[in-house]
């Protein structure tokens, strides 16, 4: 017991002692924590980017010139000059009585060039002259006879003489050639007039004088008396007395041959006769002799049997012909690669729209269904934009400002798109080239090239809420010079990019095109700037981050453009890297994402703009050719090369749960 006791006093005295040494003893360290394990990452699908063909925008060729007439055994046939993206590739031969159709390729290099002027001749020859090459078909033996090449470049007028020789005049330096089918030989007389301007030498007559009378314009009218025997040209309008547009000239059945300037009355004449005008303007109802040409519009219908050729339609293969006094339809066929498109935009419900040329059509891609249709169109839709659930497009040759809206309907899959003409401004917008949304001020804005024959484009102004618009003239923004491309600035200004081509067949008068600020509201220039020294056009124009305007030059050289000192910061040469740009009556070479990164196409490349260092750096190489931009919808660039819509597909990341 004592011993017990003795050993418990020693225990307490023992816990005493630890407890006053506490403060000496070592802290023991905190067991570390343990780190969180990483959570697995979760499975993922790659989808790979790739490029896709979306196919044909419009499935149909376009004819350059239709000619009824007889072929072996005396049967009717038809002849059609087929033109589409590739030019005019083929001739198609269409016999009536026994229904074949035969599609004849054209024996030259089309070199992207079709008839503008075509003619069948007394002896059953069907003639023409287009990428500097004149041509001769016979009916009968379906077959091309002759095929010669010539002066540059295709013939806008054709005429037959007397003695059955082929006489054609050429855009665009007023070029002669005559073609002998008995000898087979022809006379290349070259360029028989000087302008500084590409020449339309639309009308052509020769006369019981030998001589060769020709009406040419678009930037000067003039009526040329040339001499074959001599080679002498004589220009019969004065000088002061020439006008925009196109003097007229035929051989009436009375042997004689006439002409009329653009600034004479519609029934007054002159007598054009020993390379000279004969007489003073006498009145005359013009009764031209029986030859059977015409431009690329000629529609000859009558064969030589009496039957009638009503119709052909292209797009449905169906042509339409009367035989004692009955109306038969009947069905052809022919291969075609599609029209020339000239661009692609979004549309509301993940629609990319368009519009084709030769035929004028608008394409509708539903990529959620992916179906592609087409429709007709109010003429050429050169540029487009979308506002909102609107569409608006700028058309060739009426210089018509649409307004596209689109419309669900019952039918799934299926969409009721319907059109309003807003404004025609042909004279000043004859060649759409930009269309622009300012949001501040609510207007859409388009601009372009004038008239043929004219130099200096307007810009049209549309109130899209009070739904009026306003036309300013090129002397009221930059003399002689067209807008080509847009972007934003801040408040009410717009910054615009010009062109100093004038409208087709027009002279080039300025020498540098520009830069310039437009107030929206008040309609006036706030400053311009020659800011590129040897810039022709301002190919398109895109507003960056920070107030950075990129854009281009002659298609070749990349810019940056500080909104805020109105001074260009960056330049570089893309050409030698990347090619020039894409191009199309209104190139659209910038791409934005939904992110706002900046994607630019070029003929052959993508690129992507490094926003921080201003230059635009490789992306990738496309397969086919990139002619026509651009537009990104659901992780996809859109864009056209040739007939077809491609589009280039990024990267998928797909996270798997």
């Amino acid at each position: 017991m004592r011993t017990l006791r003795t050993l418990g006093t020693l225990i307490a005295v023992l816990c005493c002692f630890l407890l006053s040494c506490k403060e000496d003893l070592p802290q023991l360290p905190e067991p570390p924590e343990l780190p969180e394990l990483p959570e697995l990452p979760k499975p993922t699908i790659v989808v790979p980017d790739t490029f896709i063909d979306h196919g044909v925008t419009a499935n149909a060729a376009n004819a350059r010139g239709i000619v009824a007439t007889t072929g072996e055994k005396n049967s009717n046939v038809f002849l059609v000059w087929l033109f589409d993206h590739t030019g005019g590739y083929a001739l198609l031969h269409v016999n009536t009585v026994t229904g074949n159709s035969t599609q004849i390729p054209t024996p030259h290099e089309t070199g992207g060039d079709c008839p503008y002027s075509s003619l069948l001749s007394k002896k059953n020859r069907y003639y023409t002259l287009f990428n500097s090459h004149f041509s001769e078909f016979d009916p009968v033996t379906e077959k091309f006879t002759s095929c010669i090449k010539t002066t540059p470049k295709m013939a806008m007028s054709m005429t037959e003489d007397s003695l059955g020789r082929i006489w054609a005049a050429t855009y665009p330096n007023s070029g002669l050639i005559c073609f002998d089918p008995e000898s087979r030989k022809i006379v290349d007389y070259g360029s028989v007039y000087k302008q500084n301007w590409a020449q339309y030498p639309r009308y052509i007559a020769v006369g019981t004088d030998g001589y060769v009378y020709i009406g040419i314009g678009e930037s000067y009218d003039q009526i040329i008396a040339y001499n074959p025997s001599t080679r002498m040209a004589t220009p019969l309008i004065q000088e002061g007395e020439r006008a925009n547009g196109i003097a007229y000239v035929y051989k009436d059945k009375d042997g004689n041959v006439y002409g009329r300037p653009v600034s004479v009355k519609e029934d007054l004449f002159y007598e054009l006769k020993n390379g000279s005008i004969n007489s003073g303007l006498i009145a005359k109802t013009p009764d031209p002799e029986n030859i059977i040409t015409g431009t690329q519009a000629l529609f000859h219908k009558s064969f030589p049997n009496g039957d009638q050729l009503i119709s052909v339609n292209l797009l449905t293969g169906i042509y339409s012909i009367r035989t004692n006094g009955s109306t038969a339809q009947k069905n052809f066929s022919y291969r075609s690669e599609g029209p020339w498109t000239l661009g692609a935009i979004t549309a509301p419900g993940n629609l990319i729209f368009g519009g084709t040329s030769f035929p004028m059509r608008y394409f509708v891609y539903d990529t959620k269904n992916f179906i592609m249709s087409d429709a007709s169109a109010v003429g050429q839709l050169n540029a487009l934009l979308r506002v909102g659930d609107k569409v608006y497009a700028g058309s060739y040759p009426t210089g018509s400002l649409l307004e596209y809206s689109f419309t669900q309907t019952p039918v799934v899959g299926t969409r009721n798109i319907t059109v309003i003409n807003l404004a025609s401004l042909s004279t000043d917008i004859h060649r759409p080239h930009r269309l622009f949304y300012h949001a501040n001020s609510e207007h859409v804005i388009m601009g372009g090239t004038p008239d043929y024959g004219l130099t200096g484009g307007g810009l049209y102004l549309w109130d899209t809420q009070n739904k009026t618009g306003v036309l300013l003239k090129h002397t009221e923004l930059i003399p002689n010079q067209s807008t080509m491309s847009m972007a934003d600035f801040e408040g009410n200004l717009i910054l615009g990019g010009t062109t100093i081509a004038p409208g087709t067949g027009g002279i080039t008068i300025a020498k540098e095109a520009e830069l310039y600020l437009l107030d929206v509201v008040s309609r006036k220039i706030e400053w311009r700037s020659v800011a590129i020294q040897g810039a022709t056009e301002y190919t398109d124009l895109c507003n960056g981050k920070d107030g950075i305007v990129y854009g281009f030059v002659n298609k070749s050289t990349f810019f940056a453009f500080d909104s805020k000192t109105k001074t260009i910061i960056k330049t570089q040469n893309t050409n030698s890297s990347f090619g020039n740009t894409t191009g199309n009556q209104s190139p659209c070479v910038f791409v934005k994402d939904d992110e706002g990164n900046i994607y630019v196409l070029f003929q052959k490349k993508i690129g992507k703009i490094d926003q921080d260092k201003h230059v635009v750096t490789s992306f990738l190489t496309s397969p086919v050719s990139i002619e026509a931009g651009g537009a990104y919808l659901n992780n996809s660039i859109y864009f056209i090369s040739g007939s077809h819509l491609y589009s280039y597909r990024f990267p998928l990341y797909i996270q798997q749960n």
